[in-house]
């Protein structure tokens, strides 16, 4: 992270296990999103995050999360963003 931290413009939200590629919400794989969101967020970072989680299938070149899926994502990826503003607000 440090030697592209002041090349980060955007952000794409994704985590998932190393072992399969088994996708999960942010935050639930090994990804470490909550730590780069973390680093981001203290060093003022003012660029875009997206969210993309494929959760309910997922290939080489495609997935799918659906409407419930994707709101189970994104509420993972809000409620993080809120503890991390938080953790960061004292």
């Amino acid at each position: 992270y440090p030697l592209v931290e002041r090349h980060i413009t955007y952000v794409h939200i994704k985590d998932a296990f190393f072992e399969d590629g088994r996708v999960m919400v942010a935050g639930a794989g090994e990804a470490e999103v909550e730590q780069v969101l973390t680093a981001l967020n203290q060093s003022r970072y003012v660029g875009y995050v997206s969210l993309e989680p494929h959760l309910q299938a997922s290939g080489p070149f495609g997935g799918f999360s659906g409407p419930q899926l994707f709101h189970e994502a994104a509420t993972a990826l809000k409620e993080m963003l809120a503890r991390i503003e938080a953790a960061n607000a004292g």
